[in-house]
């Protein structure tokens, strides 16, 4: 249930089993249960329990009780500048499909009465002892970097005048590598709570069972993690729904450039999730830009990620040094922009248009170690010797020869460099510029 409605911050329910009946509270932290009773020997414990059901508000089963419905449209209230605003939502753009860990949502949505106004509301955790995403967000807003999504607002979820937080479970920063699945729905929502706290309500029903509960959680956990509702100005699509194989490079390059040694910020999360492209004239938003600073670290204030920080990425796009345990730098992140190209090249037959199955469908379930040694046998010369074995699909084939240059650049030799090259970033982006201009790469 926490996966199929977005509006869930819990879920409280009964099971009977023959005679036997339990209470059980589930949330993304863990579950209570109740010791069973028997309904026939305890009729009026049973009659209790129903009657508490039936009392329940929605806040109370579970539903999110800071989403209200203002002239019959789902929004949110923010505090910004010193007054009130409403923010209508519009839709869901994506809800990862996990039960633990940071179960980010991002939600299209605009300013009551002001349409030109597009924004996109993102729902995540942040971990207390990792700088906070809308930190990152403000300073790129402030210093105009381009191809950086632009801050609007950002706020911790607070309930009952408490802050909503949780102990985080320690996943070394990976996330699958998929791009996750789109949903249109009608009961649009928002903010969930990790935290299972029982209402009164929901006390008064385990008490009923004489208080002898039991909770089921992971107990390999570490830190805690705040929630958070930030949004940014203007929605756009991932780059694979680029319409055309010369509007992916375009945004490529686009996002490119925020590796520029000038700019203090690393996103260090490179990804076809992050990378977005904007093809409408009539939106006001860039026309490429990077999202998701979760991972991001400012390097005028840290030359190195600290240890809570640790391996950051998204598995199918992380360097292989990054994967061999090798500290984190910007040679990492231009090196993902070539698995993300070259990623997109095997996966896609045409924009959004995903193949199944994929040559490799199971990068999520080998260790750091295995996948590296698999993206080195990938990037061999052996294997690019023949273009046919690369198996890149009819559509992005005319790209094969562009990526073979990226891929000389990235690495010389067949081999991943062990040493900065500063030049790398003006090398690449030429090449992704002179591939924009190639007719058979122009040719549909």
């Amino acid at each position: 249930m926490l996966l199929a409605q977005a509006t869930r911050r819990f879920v409280v329910g009964f099971t009977i089993c023959g005679t036997l009946m339990r209470v059980l509270v589930f949330d993304r932290l863990g579950g209570i249960a109740s010791e069973q009773i028997d309904i026939n020997k305890e009729p009026v414990q049973f009659i209790e329990v129903m009657l508490g059901f039936f009392r329940m508000s929605e806040e109370d089963l579970g539903f999110d009780p800071t989403i209200k419905i203002t002239d019959g449209e789902p929004g949110i209230e923010i505090e910004r500048n010193g007054r009130s605003e409403c923010i209508v939502i519009d839709g869901l753009i994506i809800r990862m499909r996990c039960m633990v860990g940071r179960p980010t949502t991002c939600w299209k949505a605009h300013v009551k009465d002001l349409l030109e106004t597009p924004l996109v509301i993102k729902n995540s955790w942040q971990p207390s002892e990792r700088d906070e995403e809308r930190e990152m967000l403000k300073q790129a807003t402030s210093q105009n970097v381009v191809n950086v999504a632009r801050y609007y607002h950002h706020e911790i979820v607070r309930l009952d005048g408490m802050i909503d937080d949780v102990p985080l479970q320690r996943s070394d920063n990976k996330r699958a590598a998929h791009a996750p699945d789109e949903y249109t729905h009608k009961h649009k929502a928002t903010v969930r709570s990790n935290r299972l706290c029982p209402t009164p309500k929901q006390k008064d029903l385990l008490q009923v069972f004489e208080n002898k509960c039991y909770r089921a959680t992971n107990t390999n956990r570490s830190a805690s993690a705040c929630y958070h509702v930030g949004l940014r100005q203007g929605h756009n699509n991932a780059i694979y729904k680029a319409s055309s194989r010369k509007a992916l490079l375009a945004c490529l390059e686009g996002c490119f450039k925020v590796q520029r040694p000038q700019i203090s910020i690393r996103q260090r999360d490179i990804s076809i999730n992050n990378l977005m492209i904007n093809e409408d004239p009539d939106n006001p938003s860039r026309k490429s830009f990077l999202i998701d600073l979760d991972f991001a670290i400012n390097t005028e204030r840290e030359k190195k990620p600290s240890v809570a920080q640790g391996k950051a990425g998204t598995r199918a796009f992380m360097a292989i040094g990054l994967l061999e345990g090798a500290e984190h730098t910007f040679m990492h992140d231009l090196e993902s922009f070539f698995w993300v190209l070259f990623w997109l090249c095997i996966q896609y037959e045409g924009p959004g248009k995903a193949i199944e199955p994929t040559p490799y469908p199971s990068l999520n379930d080998l260790s750091d170690m295995t996948l590296a040694c698999l993206k080195s046998g990938v990037i061999s010369n052996c294997k690019f010797s023949e273009p046919e074995k690369l198996e890149f699909t009819p559509y992005y084939q005319p790209l094969i020869p562009h990526v073979c240059k990226l891929r000389k650049l990235v690495f010389p030799g067949g081999r991943a460099r062990d040493k900065p090259f500063p030049q790398l970033y003006s090398k690449m982006i030429k090449v992704l510029h002179k591939a924009q201009k190639d007719p058979a790469v122009l040719a549909e």
